[in-house]
């Protein structure tokens, strides 16, 4: 059965009609979206972070190869994972210059070489707390030059 167009225009108008219907609980709130932008501090939802799961390709013993920093393009070995997530690399020092050095994973690249580690003495001794500056706690050194001025001052005669 062919439509006429005034039936066509007609359920063209009704499945609009139903359309704003449903659709007019959603547009009738005033501030769909907020007019001022609230400012709240971050608030982190756990603690204390995740350690990272470590990549399948990355084992002890593993020639990595670090992407980016100063050392970006050498060949490393991967040592351990600390407790941070970071992965503990060496060049070694004595043949590339790379010191012990924490990398973030996804700045390297595993190869499918591999080194013995059975030779590596302490190697559960280095945590995150080695790599941290120590503060110089030098605030007597600073005090005694202030205490005695008079002890202190030396006097030019010309």
């Amino acid at each position: 059965m062919v439509k006429s167009r005034e039936q066509i225009k007609k359920e063209r108008k009704s499945r609009h009609a139903k359309l704003k219907e449903a659709n007019g609980s959603l547009k009738s709130t005033k501030n769909w979206y907020p007019t001022t932008d609230k400012r709240e501090h971050f608030k982190r939802k756990t603690k204390v972070p995740r350690k990272q799961k470590l990549r399948a390709s990355i084992k002890p013993g593993q020639v990595l190869i670090v992407l980016a920093g100063r050392f970006r393009g050498r060949r490393v070995i991967f040592l351990k994972q600390l407790d941070s997530g970071l992965l503990l690399v060496t060049g070694p020092y004595k043949l590339n210059g790379v010191p012990l050095k924490r990398v973030n994973q996804s700045y390297v690249i595993s190869t499918k070489t591999s080194v013995n580690l059975s030779a590596i003495k302490h190697l559960e001794n280095i945590k995150d707390d080695f790599f941290t500056t120590k503060v110089d706690t030098g605030l007597t050194k600073k005090n005694d030059f202030f205490e005695n001025p008079e002890q202190k001052r030396v006097s030019y005669n010309f």
